[in-house]
């Protein structure tokens, strides 16, 4: 990866747990479709209410023990939250995702918003999706290891105003 804030400007290695996170990710159809196939479990933690909506609770053991908790509308079954654990650096935080504003796309439903984050720390963030297409064509250069001139550079700084002249003498 290449950091624009960082102190170096080289590519750098993720680290294993940055690439476990990817490999976590990269997964686009979820641990739940063909969770048996990925070695996950699944049970029904109960229903309850998530913002004044009834919700389904779901609880996904991971083949490597990992928990997380799914949380579906009740009436349109569609993934409102999910919680968890994730692990920054040798920290581990709990975690959850929020997904909202859903729109169709060609006959799916998917949000257009995620705000997550740690509960109880500063870590937040918001994504919000502007336009999503299904299946683009890519180019497989797309997927090449970055090299410093692919690197997005820092935001710059404001630049300061030179210090005023003393006006001059008659």
């Amino acid at each position: 990866m290449i950091n624009p804030l960082a102190a170096t400007k080289e590519v750098q290695p993720l680290t294993s747990e940055e690439l476990k996170n990817i490999a976590d990710e990269s997964d686009f159809d979820g641990p739940l479709v063909d969770y048996k196939t990925k070695g996950n479990r699944i049970e029904l933690a109960g229903k309850e209410n998530l913002d004044d909506k009834p919700v389904y609770r779901l609880k996904l053991t991971k083949e490597n023990g990992d928990v997380r908790f799914y949380f579906f509308d009740a009436s349109s079954f569609l993934l409102l939250k999910w919680e968890g654990i994730r692990k920054s650096g040798e920290q581990e935080l709990p975690w959850e995702s929020f997904f909202s504003d859903f729109r169709e796309v060609q006959g799916l439903k998917y949000p257009f918003r995620i705000d997550q984050g740690s509960p109880g720390t500063e870590i937040k963030q918001t994504l919000t999706t502007e336009k999503m297409e299904i299946n683009p064509q890519i180019d497989d250069s797309h997927f090449a290891k970055p090299s410093v001139q692919d690197a997005p550079s820092a935001p710059a700084l404001p630049a300061r105003p030179a210090p005023a002249s003393p006006p001059p003498s008659n």
